[in-house]
């Protein structure tokens, strides 16, 4: 799995064109993804594709595109491309996005609590 696409210009336009069939489109959901991707942003990338086959597919389609690597639109099979991409353990993924669930969980219920007083 190789990237050999080099401009953030080409990246949008690979999104673009997967997405909406028109490469030039700028579209600020290319603008986006592009920017994690380039980044390497772990947390953004899996915010945006990990999530279960029908949801988002054309941006899956795309993410995989732009890794030169077969379609893979499952949650498990993305996060596992997210992981190599950015060159983290896939335990460090799912690790982190627990956390984050965890904490957004918590954060939920102590506002329920406290709008009861």
């Amino acid at each position: 799995m190789t990237t050999t696409i080099k401009t953030k210009t080409e990246i949008r336009q690979i999104i673009d064109l997967v997405l909406h069939d028109d490469a030039n489109k700028n579209s600020n959901w290319s603008e986006m993804l592009a920017s994690a991707f380039i980044a390497k942003q772990h947390r953004l990338l899996s915010e945006y594709l990990s999530h279960g086959k029908g949801f988002n597919d054309g941006s899956k389609k795309a993410f995989c595109q732009l890794l030169n690597t077969d379609t893979v639109l499952t949650k498990k099979g993305i996060d596992i491309l997210i992981a190599q991409h950015c060159q983290i353990e896939l335990e460090q993924l799912l690790n982190e996005r627990k956390q984050e669930e965890i904490e957004f969980t918590l954060s939920h219920v102590k506002e329920k609590v406290l709008d009861k007083f």
